[in-house]
């Protein structure tokens, strides 16, 4: 968190537990059951893409900054794609830390770029 989250500038709203579901969230049931994950600056929220969380409505006309951090295993492709959305200017002057960071020469498996190969789906 780069900035204190709180209640009223819309800290991380989350179920507990519904990581063991592993299903889309129910809109009712969210709204009925969230909690908001409040903390200082600084301060390091940690939990697996399949908590169902959501970001809450900022009503104090500050910034509500936070760093998002996502690990994958490298067949799978990032939520956000960090690169294409990256200005040329930044591309020009970055860093190999930051090419690095944000993904700028990650490499994929060649059959997930190859049209007619079957993939693998999850029922």
């Amino acid at each position: 968190m780069m900035d204190d989250f709180t209640v009223e500038n819309g800290a991380t709203a989350c179920v507990p537990f519904t990581q063991r579901e592993a299903s889309w969230p129910d809109e009712d049931l969210f709204d009925k059951s969230f909690i908001q994950t409040t903390g200082k600056k600084g301060t390091v929220l940690l939990y697996t893409g399949l908590l169902n969380h959501a970001a809450q409505p900022n009503n104090t006309g500050k910034s509500r900054t936070s760093i998002l951090g996502q690990y994958l295993p490298k067949y799978v492709r990032p939520m956000e794609d960090c690169d294409k959305g990256t200005s040329q200017e930044v591309r020009d002057r970055a860093t190999p830390m930051m090419r690095q960071l944000l993904g700028m020469k990650q490499d994929y498996p060649k059959m997930f770029d190859e049209p007619n190969k079957k993939r693998y789906e999850y029922v």
